[in-house]
């Protein structure tokens, strides 16, 4: 497959504007509405643990795709703007909600976030599952200075990615990038990671076979639960399978 990224997300998302269309497309909606309610909740956790406010604040959500966070950031008081790669889902998202800022950018290209940045920056940035669809690696490298460049110096990047230990390819819209190639590459901006959270350790893993993948979707409330229990007592944190990163400039530190 030649990924060509705004037209495979087009295609998807013209299929499917759903959870499943933007989510995990091997499963279902229902199991993808478990790992979304499951993303949510450990971002409110960890907002709450890194007193990042949300109220009156400037949110920027990169790759927002179907809006699955937008109401969380609206309900909160957030000044929210939404940017995607994908037309199509800007132009969906915008029939919705045609009083919210939502803007069709791809975040690798410099000149497409110079234009966001009229509006001023930004007090968080919420990048979850759109780093690793960025396979090319001299875009990524720009998507992350292009972050930056939407930051305010006091602000937070959260993102997720799966932090293997070497950098990795496993599909053709997918490349996973380890924590030493983060590390180096935020550090070139004065960034670093203050603290990564598991988010999945049974979920969010499927397999080419689509009676197994069925099972595994039947299972999803055992795995969920299965899942928890590993997050809450440390248990086998390395074997996590997706992760957010909290992100913030050097030398700033948190109380917990």
């Amino acid at each position: 497959m030649n990924y060509v990224p705004n037209g495979y997300w087009d295609s998807r998302l013209k299929k499917e504007f759903n959870l499943k269309g933007a989510g995990f497309k091997a499963m279902s909606e229902a199991y993808n509405k478990v790992l979304y309610e499951i993303k949510m909740k450990l971002l409110e956790e960890t907002l709450r643990k890194h007193r990042i406010q949300i109220q009156g604040k400037k949110v920027i959500d990169v790759g927002c795709g179907t809006g699955a966070f937008l109401n969380f950031y609206i309900k909160r008081g957030g000044i929210y703007t939404g940017i995607d790669i994908s037309k199509y889902a800007i132009t969906e998202l915008s029939n919705t909600y045609p009083n919210i800022p939502l803007y069709k950018i791809d975040i690798t290209r410099r000149e497409d976030v110079m234009k966001l940045l009229v509006y001023g920056k930004y007090d968080l940035v919420h990048c979850f599952d759109v780093l690793y669809h960025i396979i090319d690696d001299v875009k990524w490298r720009d998507a992350i200075a292009n972050l930056c460049l939407l930051l305010k110096d006091e602000g937070h990047i959260l993102f997720t990615e799966k932090m293997p230990k070497h950098d990795m390819s496993i599909k053709p819209h997918c490349k996973y990038r380890s924590r030493v190639t983060y590390n180096m590459v935020l550090a070139e901006h004065d960034l670093e990671i203050k603290e990564d959270i598991p988010l999945f350790f049974f979920l969010n893993r499927g397999t080419r076979l689509d009676y197994i993948n069925r099972g595994i979707d039947r299972s999803r409330y055992i795995l969920r639960f299965l899942d928890e229990v590993l997050r809450k007592t440390h248990f086998c944190e390395n074997w996590a399978n997706l992760r957010l990163l909290v992100t913030k400039r050097a030398g700033e530190t948190f109380e917990t």
